[in-house]
């Protein structure tokens, strides 16, 4: 009982009761970043009139409601607890930026104005020259409200996914972007960035049997040895997307091996869905279920679909 009282203590925020009334009204700015994706998404498979409209509003909302200066809040102006600081000393975060690079690049998929355009470059401009550390090549992971870094651990997983989604990002604007000179050297920019931060992941990250480590010491070592379920997945998808860029093989190899580990550790056998952790792992801090309200088929489902997208471009 005390687990369940826990775990319902630790949903309320983002809630509605039974009755549709509203248990904390904040409205936290990767959340409307997903919403952004899905409306997008929904517009590239149907061509939905109705889900453009409501791509194009969730974007207003956004940059209006969302930002300060160049930089994007926790929390959208006025609501909840407004934005308090996530940390002791700062209230910026890596986690929410990537996060709204990632649906702004989709969004630019199906609305090439020239507002959207500048809202994406400034989002691979952060991403390349403020998140990532440019001396050790790692994402730093908080930042104070003048978006300056605060000490911390390394995130290997956010840093292997970032590598795709900055990267995917700058694709995307050198195909619709109008100044196709910038979107090329950010491109370039972009790639670069991305080995880099592969290179960091997988010498400082991953463990002999190919699970990728939840967390590490700047310096080297690991802070938190849990090889959670997302984290795996994003390892495939990066080692691939490196691949990809060098042409080098052992990312492949990489690749490889981190499907093995998800296979062996991961996947709950005939049942389906993945474990929160691998069962050679610590246990997973955030979930025990195989579904809850940090646990679902997103990341894993995402990289199915970006392995097969990105075979099936190779084939053509």
């Amino acid at each position: 009982m005390e687990k369940l009282l826990k775990l319902r203590d630790e949903m309320k925020e983002d809630l509605l009761h039974a009755d549709g009334s509203v248990e904390d009204d904040t409205k936290m700015t990767y959340g409307q970043g997903f919403l952004l994706y899905a409306f997008s998404e929904y517009v590239r498979a149907t061509g939905s009139e109705e889900a453009r409209r409501y791509a194009d509003m969730t974007y207003d909302y956004i940059e209006n409601e969302c930002k300060e200066g160049n930089y994007y809040l926790e929390n959208a102006r006025g609501t909840g607890s407004s934005n308090g600081a996530i940390t002791e000393a700062g209230n910026l975060s890596m986690n929410t930026h990537i996060h709204i690079l990632e649906p702004m690049t989709c969004y630019f998929r199906i609305r090439h104005d020239a507002c959207v355009e500048e809202s994406l470059v400034n989002l691979i401009e952060i991403t390349a020259r403020r998140i990532y550390d440019t001396e050790h090549h790692h994402f730093v992971m908080f930042f104070n409200d003048k978006m300056e870094p605060l000490p911390g651990e390394v995130s290997f997983g956010h840093d292997i996914e970032g590598s795709w989604l900055l990267t995917e990002a700058a694709e995307v604007l050198e195909k619709y972007g109008a100044d196709k000179a910038r979107a090329e050297k950010l491109l370039e920019e972009a790639k670069e960035v991305a080995i880099n931060m592969v290179n960091f992941t997988l010498s400082h990250g991953m463990d002999t049997d190919g699970g990728l480590f939840d967390e590490g010491h700047e310096e080297g070592g690991i802070a938190v040895p849990n090889k959670v379920w997302w984290v795996q997945a994003e390892a495939v998808v990066g080692s691939v997307n490196a691949w990809q860029i060098t042409g080098d093989e052992k990312y492949l190899d990489s690749a490889l091996k981190s499907w093995a580990y998800i296979k062996a550790e991961i996947i709950n056998g005939p049942a389906g869905e993945w474990f929160a952790s691998g069962k050679n792992s610590p246990d997973e801090e955030n979930s025990h279920l195989l579904c809850g309200p940090w646990k679902c088929p997103y990341h894993n489902a995402r990289a199915a679909f970006e392995i097969y997208e990105r075979c099936e471009a190779l084939e053509k």
